[in-house]
């Protein structure tokens, strides 16, 4: 759920009112999304009425009798006056108390949450190791044996249960001790950096080879193209010479930078650096097998026309 998102409070014994407990499940429902909706689109309890079709629709009610339930829950509702028809405009009543900004709540939250703490503090103290005598436990011995008050009685009781004295008896024991244990600081792992195959050098020639285009060359699909197509046979030189002719065909037609040179995925995949991409300047032919006059030879015939005049 959103962490911006807004919340309204609803009894648990909602139900348990004179005019919502006659009402079907889907009535019920129908008036809690009331609440909700009179919440997100209100304004201090006033929002914009809906017709009960439309709220069917606006609350995402299944029932087939969906209009018929909702028409029951606005019937009761506005007659025990819970909610009052104002012209277009729905009012909640009682939303100050029920729905506006608890003063206490802040408070609250800042208790649960001290309470919370100091759950997690006692759960790290109540930690218990059995050890052994000798792993730094604490045993009874004869010269650090408790003061008693009677001797001679406490002898004889365990002459009786056949324990010769309590230092055996506490050798055999294991006495808690209580450990705090520190959390373990993480570790984070570092990742090998994976070394460079040897034809990026020729990638990088490649790139500074290739024409400029608006938008995205796709140069991350194009260096996985690149390097199959060397792993194929095929010479890095021999892409890297394609790529300048292609570039210099571009500068010619003036189409460095436009969105009109190809991506360079397609260059690779489509064999482009193996084409010639020559560029024909003079003495081109027309679509009709004429010859197409250079822009000299026009304007000497231009000059020749006028000097007749």
């Amino acid at each position: 759920m959103a962490a911006d998102s807004k919340w309204a409070r609803l009894s648990v014994s909602f139900d348990d009112s004179d005019w919502v407990d006659p009402l079907s499940d889907t009535g019920q429902l129908a008036w809690v999304k009331l609440i909700m909706y009179a919440k997100r689109e209100g304004t201090h309890g006033v929002v914009r009425a809906l017709s009960p079709s439309v709220m069917v629709s606006k609350f995402r009610l299944k029932d087939h009798n969906a209009v018929m339930h909702v028409t029951e829950m606005l019937r009761n509702a506005i007659g025990d006056n819970a909610l009052i028809l104002d012209g277009s405009l729905w009012v909640v009543r009682n939303w100050n108390i029920y729905q506006e900004p608890d003063s206490t709540a802040k408070d609250r939250q800042q208790a649960y949450r001290d309470r919370q703490k100091e759950l997690k503090e006692l759960a790290k103290k109540s930690t218990i190791t059995p050890l052994r005598n000798g792993d730094n436990a604490v045993t009874l011995s004869r010269d650090h044996r408790p003061p008693t008050t009677n001797s001679s009685s406490n002898e004889e009781v365990l002459e009786e249960t056949g324990v010769s004295s309590l230092s055996e008896q506490a050798s055999d024991e294991v006495m808690p001790v209580v450990e705090i244990e520190e959390p373990k600081a993480k570790v984070k792992k570092k990742r090998s950096k994976k070394p460079p195959e040897e034809w990026e050098c020729h990638w990088i020639d490649f790139c500074l080879n290739y024409p400029t285009r608006e938008g995205d060359l796709n140069k991350t699909k194009g260096k996985v193209s690149f390097g199959a197509r060397i792993n194929k046979g095929v010479k890095p030189e021999i892409m890297i010479e394609g790529a300048a002719r292609y570039k210099a065909f571009c500068d010619a037609k003036r189409m460095t930078g436009t969105t009109m040179v190809k991506q360079i995925p397609s260059f690779l995949n489509q064999d482009s650096y193996l084409e010639d991409w020559k560029v024909l300047t003079h003495h081109q032919p027309s679509f009709n097998g004429v010859h197409k006059k250079t822009k000299e030879e026009l304007w000497a015939i231009a000059q020749e026309k006028f000097a007749k005049q």
